[in-house]
């Protein structure tokens, strides 16, 4: 066509923006990129080289992954069977998967396929129960699947350095948690998170453990996340270097929108709710919010002793927290007019609560609570009117009697306007800029030699502009 190809790709690419991205759909995306594919072979070419690679082995979820509203509480490691797969087939909305095609798997996500993989959906349970007691045979091809699994994954870790969108479910295996770890802190364009860990025996220890130091290279600059969700009842979740040390990891969550770590345990070098803390300062997008741990940490000391500041979450709309030592020392400190949905689950007893100001949250809707004490003084810690719960007075929630048992209490009013418009951000996004136009490609890092364009490795050290340029426009490919 006399053009050169990096000039007609990024034309194409600008022909592939929408005309309004706040009302785009997976469906006119596709629609608009087939106009493309018909109009002669550079075009379909350079529109699939833009589209990329899309591999799903089941339904891609468009439905929120942070829960937040009623259903099972996180189970601890050592929960029955039957607990866990309740737990597993709410947030699945459906049956608990079963195992992907793995003949299928082994065949198409070759290497040559791979650097242009976009959107991954992997469905990789082993399909075993889990309890201790499993026969020989059963354990013999799990062991055999999950290596397998192990070795798909470090392909994919190898040869895709563009993935946009993943959601795997993993076979409780280290093995297997490192190659998603590295995948991830590989991905710089990565901007949607969902991993989902199998729920394994019940007698192993200690437990697999994610580590988010891992998920994040200093000096590297990563497209920001919008989706980042940990679910492992039977997993560990770590982050264990200093508090002066963590930016990689916050910097690359600041933008995040929907974000939810529910594990057994999560050591870091302080109590995890105040790790929260700090998590929830940077994240000022914020609109669901998911922290789910089983076990007490190390950290035994007075929640009154850490000065905490006052945080503005202007978007929160839905927070669930189940951390054994959390109580209203957070949620003094957080300014959420917008939280209608909000869940706690603690081990403290409601005397031990500080009481939030009057009218704290102003627009919840739907409150359920979880710790020692009487229902009515659970609520009246959060802050909320008497006269907006008085309806839920109901057997022994009253104002003395003492349990432990759930409490789910709808405030009034309740005519009040529901969103009005989805969580998070459009479909469309612009496509990558080639990792050779990257400024950081041609930065050496010490200790490392720089692939050629022709064998490029890792991109451990390149850097993405797109967190500063709007979603709606394109960036520059040479300066001016």
């Amino acid at each position: 066509m006399g053009l050169d190809g990096e000039i007609l790709q990024n034309i194409i690419a600008f022909a592939m923006l929408p005309d309004d991205p706040t009302t785009e759909t997976l469906e006119r995306y596709i629609v608009r990129s087939r106009r493309l594919h018909l109009v002669n072979k550079f075009f379909n070419q350079f529109t699939r080289r833009i589209v990329g690679l899309h591999v799903h082995t089941s339904p891609p979820s468009w439905a929120p992954a942070a829960r937040v509203d009623l259903g099972p509480w996180h189970p601890s490691a050592s929960a029955s069977v039957h607990t866990h797969n309740r737990y597993w087939v709410h947030h699945h909305r459906s049956q608990i998967p079963l195992r992907a095609d793995w003949t299928f798997l082994d065949t198409y996500l070759t290497v040559p396929r791979l650097p242009q993989l976009r959107s991954l959906t992997l469905d990789l349970w082993t399909g075993l129960p889990g309890t201790s007691s499993v026969p020989d045979r059963w354990t013999e091809s799990a062991t055999k699947y999950i290596t397998d699994v192990e070795i798909l994954l470090k392909r994919i870790g190898t040869a895709s350095f563009r993935i946009e969108d993943i959601h795997i479910r993993l076979p409780c295996h280290q093995p297997a948690i490192d190659a998603i770890q590295h995948i991830i802190s590989n991905q710089y364009n990565l901007h949607r998170v969902r991993l989902e860990v199998e729920t394994s025996s019940y007698t192993r220890t200690p437990l697999p453990r994610f580590n988010l130091d891992k998920m994040a290279t200093a000096g590297v600059t990563y497209t920001p996340l919008q989706t980042f969700i940990i679910r492992a009842p039977t997993c560990d979740v770590h982050i264990m270097k200093p508090p002066d040390s963590q930016q990689p990891f916050f910097g690359r969550a600041h933008s995040v929108y929907e974000f939810g770590i529910a594990c057994s345990a999560f050591a870091t070098y302080y109590p995890a709710w105040v790790w929260l803390y700090h998590f929830l300062r940077r994240t000022t997008s914020l609109e669901l919010c998911e922290f789910n741990i089983t076990e007490c940490d190390d950290h035994t000391v007075n929640s009154a002793q850490y000065t905490l500041r006052p945080m503005k979450l202007p978007h929160l709309w839905g927070l669930t927290l189940q951390v054994p030592n959390v109580d209203s020392h957070l949620l003094q400190n957080i300014s959420a007019p917008m939280l209608h949905y909000l869940r706690i689950r603690s081990s403290v007893d409601v005397e031990l609560w500080p009481n939030c100001p009057y009218e704290h949250f102003p627009r919840l809707l739907l409150v359920s609570v979880k710790f020692p004490g009487p229902s009515i003084l659970r609520l009246h810690a959060l802050g909320i009117a008497f006269e907006r719960f008085i309806h839920n007075m109901t057997g022994v929630h009253d104002w003395e009697t003492e349990h432990c048992a759930e409490f789910a209490a709808y405030i009034k009013p309740y005519n009040r306007p529901g969103r009005a418009k989805p969580y998070g951000v459009p479909y469309s996004r612009p496509a990558p800029l080639p990792l050779a136009l990257h400024q950081s490609a041609h930065l050496p890092v010490q200790g490392a030699i720089i692939p050629t364009p022709r064998s490029r490795t890792s991109v451990s050290d390149t850097k993405d502009t797109s967190a500063t340029t709007p979603p709606h426009k394109r960036q520059r490919l040479h300066k001016t």
